[in-house]
């Protein structure tokens, strides 16, 4: 049976409306989130404001030995040969060649003193192997992010190198970058202080940026193990790769209890997570878009983008072809290729009237217009890269927030066209109140309700005066207006747990829940005098309407809830016999027992 749906209150009167299919249409043309995606974009741009780098002290005079020749030995450098081998490089980012080590010289343009403990800081290294040589020994000191041990004052956004307190302006320091596909990496001369209101700055911004991932990662997972959304659990698997490999990236991951072991791995630990979050996030991004009914010949190529990162994370555990030489090339053509794909999907499930593919455009360019710089930067192109490493894991979060959101909205909207059928199933669609088969529903219930905790319940039987006449003197559409207006006049002296139902025709049945026989007649009454003053007229007709109403009140000895209705329609037609335009309550009939007896 169809489940009965409760009225709802006007916002300023407290009475109710009947059940009606109307309000969900309205909710459902409301639920375009255009007011929300205008937004989106401001939020976009204050994260990743907020991740914005800290300021850098200067990196002095930076010089870089020409990468065609090969760097001098450490023996060399201490006496101070080759000085003039260096040229002249304008920027603090050290960027790394793909198949020579380059060999950099930072000189500094400054004295410092013993109170202030000089240092050399290397920003956002990644994977890149470090090995600097300082005064006054210039014996070489190699560290990368995922050593166990470095200093456990400071996070692993920098490496940080001690430089002596009589480090003074003219002194040098080298530094080694080993070759590979590495990311360039700033460099500078500062004092501990300094370096350390810059390591409270990122800190501050990262710690949000990781923790709002953190949070919508496990809200995601609660939604997708509650719901059974497919689309919730995809999601909670990208952020969560996502996340992984964030930690990873920045080496937070290798001062943490459990990830701390991926530094065995080296950077297979990040090829990993960001395959397998690839992976998740495209076919997250084929259900989120439905490309099954907009676009399934671009949804199956994505699903099969999606097999492709995780054959690249089982192929990268081969030992050959060495991973190290195409797996990177790989993973990154894959990357642009789906992104870009997906991309194209998206567009064209916006044509085709998609709301999704709002939350898509505004969550999937950010991270691929980051993913092209970023592979710019691989190939040692002069590229700006907004923000550093703050614009990824801002990038992420807003991403995670923007498809959280956009994952809402189109489960709520799947809701609202369920209620809307489950609506349109027990409604009248006329009248709007409960069809016949709803009502037996609430009515069963009801009687249930009643007899279990003793409480009271009474049935009102309303039926139009001369209605006949009324559809054949004015028309069928005046009739169905008086059918229309005498509901109104019902739902005004209607509470919240009260009900009313079409019976069929004109009949109109009324369950007030609570209500005895004396209250129950009192509403019937109200309701009469009600639709006889103000259904005289209907759009302008003068109609004259009326009604006869009848009232039962719930016993536990009746048989079924049918015969509660069948006592309301005895007095019902007590009315109508009596003149109609009237009120009759339903009294038992009284049993006269044998004079012997009594």
């Amino acid at each position: 049976m169809a489940r009965a749906l409760q009225g709802k209150p006007y916002a300023t009167t407290g009475r109710l409306v009947p059940a009606s299919c109307g309000p969900a249409r309205l909710e459902l043309h409301r639920l375009r989130p255009t007011r929300l995606l205008r937004v989106l974009p401001l939020l976009a741009v204050l994260l990743l404001g907020a991740g914005v780098g800290p300021v850098f002290a200067s990196a002095g005079e930076v010089s870089r030995w020409p990468v065609v020749e090969s760097p001098p030995l450490p023996a060399a450098i201490a006496r101070g040969e080759h000085p003039d081998r260096f040229v002249a490089h304008t920027q603090s980012a050290l960027r790394p060649d793909g198949t020579h080590p380059t060999f950099w010289r930072i000189r500094s343009t400054r004295n410092f003193s013993a109170a202030e403990r000089p240092l050399l800081a290397l920003y956002a290294p990644y994977n890149n192997h470090v090995t600097v040589f300082a005064p006054p020994s210039y014996v070489g000191i190699t560290r990368t992010i995922r050593d166990a041990g470095l200093d456990p004052r400071w996070s692993r956004h920098a490496l940080v190198f001690p430089l002596p307190a009589s480090l003074r302006s003219g002194d040098s320091v080298y530094v080694r970058l080993e070759p590979g596909r590495r990311f360039p990496v700033r460099v500078a001369l500062e004092t501990e202080a300094q370096f350390g209101a810059g390591e409270v700055r990122y800190l501050h911004a990262m710690v949000a940026m990781l923790a709002m991932l953190a949070v919508m990662w496990i809200v995601v997972g609660a939604f997708g193990f509650v719901l059974r959304e497919r689309a919730f659990v995809l999601l909670f698997g990208a952020l969560g790769f996502e996340l992984i490999y964030l930690l990873f990236l920045t080496g937070e991951a290798y001062s943490l209890p459990v990830l701390r072991h991926g530094a065995v791995f080296g950077v297979y630990a990040l090829w990993v997570s960001r395959a397998l979050g690839s992976a998740c996030l495209l076919g997250f991004a084929r259900d989120f878009l439905d490309l099954d009914r907009y676009a399934p010949r671009l949804g199956r190529m994505l699903g099969w983008c999606a097999i492709g990162f995780v054959v690249l994370v089982a192929g990268s555990l081969l030992p050959w072809p060495p991973p190290r030489i195409w797996v990177p090339f790989a993973g990154n053509a894959l990357l642009f290729g789906s992104s870009l794909l997906a991309l194209a999907a998206g567009l064209l499930a916006a044509r085709q009237g998609s709301h999704a593919a709002g939350f898509f455009f505004a969550a999937w360019t950010p991270m691929l217009a980051l993913d092209i710089l970023r592979e710019g930067q691989l190939l040692g192109l002069e590229v700006p890269y907004f923000g550093d490493e703050y614009a990824l894991p801002a990038a992420t979060a807003f991403a995670a927030l923007t498809f959280s959101i956009g994952v809402a909205y189109r489960v709520l909207g799947v809701r609202i066209e369920r209620d809307q059928a489950r609506r349109d199933a027990e409604c009248d669609a006329l009248t709007g109140v409960l069809n016949r088969s709803a009502l037996a529903t609430r009515l069963e219930r009801a009687c249930e309700k009643a007899w279990r905790e003793g409480s009271a319940l009474s049935v009102l039987f309303v039926d139009l005066d001369h209605f006949k006449r009324v559809n054949d003197t004015f028309g069928h559409a005046i009739g169905d207006a008086c059918l229309k207006a005498v509901v109104r006049c019902i739902a005004r002296e209607l509470r919240q747990n009260d009900s009313v139902g079409r019976h069929g025709g004109e009949e109109f049945v009324v369950l007030l829940s609570g209500a005895d026989l004396p209250h129950a007649a009192g509403v019937a009454e109200r309701i009469r005098t009600l639709v006889e003053v103000r259904c005289r007229e209907v759009d302008t007709v003068p109609v004259r309407l009326t009604l006869s109403a009848g009232v039962a009140e719930f016993s536990r000895e009746m048989a079924t809830p049918a015969q509660l209705v069948a006592h309301a329609d005895e007095a019902l037609y007590q009315a109508k016999r009596e003149g109609r335009n009237r009120v009759c309550v339903y009294r038992p009939p009284r049993v006269e027992l044998p004079a012997e007896v009594a």
